[in-house]
C-alpha cells in the first residue's frame, strides 16, 4: 500500500502538498492540474486514506456504524444486508457491532465507533433507549430502527401487525382462545399489546396462562407445544416465524392437525420459512427493506447537515395469508 511520501517522490511535489490534496484541506491552493496528477498517481499506486486518522482530525470518514443484535433473527440479518447495500450505494463504508441484546456491550461498541470517527450511527435493537439518548447527547447523527420514542426512528407498526393477526383469527375463523407465543417479552412488548387489544375489542378476557414464553426450538419447544394443547387453546399468535414454524412441526409430531386442532399465525414474513412450513404459514409481513431504505435516507440527510424531523416514521405491516390459520392460502 502506497504512502504519501512515495506519492510525493513520484510526482516530485512536497509531502505537505500531497497531504493537503489527499486530505482535501481547505487551505490547499494547488492548481487543478497538480491536484489531478496527485490523485491519479495515488490511485495508480493503490493509496488508501487512513479513515481513523481523518476521524481524529474531525474530518468525514464516510463510515457508518450499525449496532444491535444483528444476527439474532432472520429479520435482523435481512435488515443488515439491506442497510449495507443502501449505505454502500451512497458511498459509505460500514462498521458492524453485535451487542447480543446486552445494553452494556451496546454502549461500549457505540463509544468505540465514535472514537474511530464514524459519521453516523444506525441502532437496530437498543434495550436502553433513555440511557442511550443521554449517552449520545446529539454527538453524532443517529437513526433508531424498529424502536419508537427515541429521537429519529423508523419502525414497523408491530402493535398493529399483531392486532391484525389476532383479529383475523377471531373474526375470520371464530377463534376465542388465542394464545401468545414468544421467546421472551424483550422485543415483543408492542406485539403483546396488539394481541391484548384484539382480544379486548372482541370481548375476550385474556388469561395469563395463554401467554407462553419458550425457546424457539428443541425439547423445551416441544414441551411448550404440549402445554399449549393442554390449555385448550384453539389458536396461537407467534412473535416470529421461526417459533411459529417449530410449533407447527412439533404439533404434527404430536399427532395434531394444523389448522384443524390449532390455528397458527407468525410474524416477520420471511419467505423461505413460509415455504418450508406445511401447511403454509400465515404471517405478518415485516417490510424490512422499506425500513432500511427509510433509515438510510434519514441518516444520509443528517450526515449532510440537513434538518430531519423527529416524528416517528412508521411503516405499515401486511398480513400474508397462508393456510396455517384456516384460510385456503395461495392456489
Amino acid at each position: 500500500m502506497a504512502k504519501m511520501k512515495q506519492i510525493a517522490e513520484r510526482t516530485g511535489m512536497a509531502l505537505s502538498t500531497v497531504s493537503a490534496v489527499l486530505g482535501e484541506k481547505d487551505y490547499c491552493y494547488v492548481s487543478k492540474e497538480k491536484k489531478e496528477l496527485i490523485k491519479r498517481t495515488a490511485a495508480e499506486m493503490g493509496y488508501v486514506p487512513n479513515r481513523m486518522s481523518r476521524g481524529l482530525q474531525g474530518l468525514s470518514t464516510n463510515t457508518v456504524g450499525i449496532v444491535g443484535s444483528l444476527f439474532s433473527t432472520p429479520v435482523f440479518s435481512i435488515m443488515l444486508a439491506r442497510l449495507n447495500e443502501t449505505l454502500w450505494s451512497e458511498g459509505y463504508s460500514i462498521m458492524h457491532g453485535d451487542s447480543n441484546f446486552n445494553p452494556a456491550i451496546e454502549i461500549r461498541i457505540i463509544d468505540e465507533f465514535i472514537s474511530r470517527g464514524i459519521d453516523g450511527l444506525v441502532i437496530c435493537s437498543s434495550l436502553e433507549k433513555g440511557k442511550l439518548d443521554e449517552f449520545l447527547k446529539g454527538r453524532i447523527p443517529c437513526v433508531y430502527v424498529n424502536q419508537i420514542n427515541c429521537g429519529v426512528c423508523v419502525s414497523v407498526d408491530r402493535e398493529k401487525g399483531a392486532f391484525m393477526a389476532v383479529e383475523h383469527l377471531i373474526r375470520n375463523h371464530g377463534k376465542r382462545k388465542v394464545g401468545f407465543l414468544a421467546p421472551s417479552i424483550n422485543g415483543n412488548a408492542e406485539k403483546y399489546q396488539g394481541y391484548e387489544k384484539a382480544l379486548k375489542k372482541h370481548g375476550i378476557r385474556h388469561k395469563e396462562e395463554w401467554t407462553v414464553f419458550s425457546p424457539e426450538m428443541g425439547v423445551a419447544m416441544k414441551a411448550s407445544a404440549e402445554r399449549i394443547m393442554s390449555l385448550g387453546l384453539d389458536a396461537v399468535f407467534a412473535s416470529n416465524d421461526i417459533i411459529a414454524g417449530n410449533l407447527i412441526k412439533y404439533m404434527v409430531q404430536l399427532g395434531y392437525k394444523i389448522p384443524g386442532d390449532l390455528a397458527v399465525i407468525g410474524f416477520d414474513g420471511v419467505s423461505y420459512i413460509r415455504s418450508l412450513v406445511s401447511p403454509e404459514l400465515t404471517t405478518v409481513r415485516h417490510p424490512t427493506e422499506l425500513v432500511a431504505d427509510k433509515a438510510t435516507e434519514l441518516l444520509v440527510s443528517m450526515m449532510k447537515g440537513k434538518k430531519v424531523s423527529k416524528k416517528k416514521n412508521i411503516i405499515e405491516p401486511e398480513l400474508l395469508i397462508g393456510s396455517s390459520c384456516g384460510c385456503e392460502g395461495r392456489p
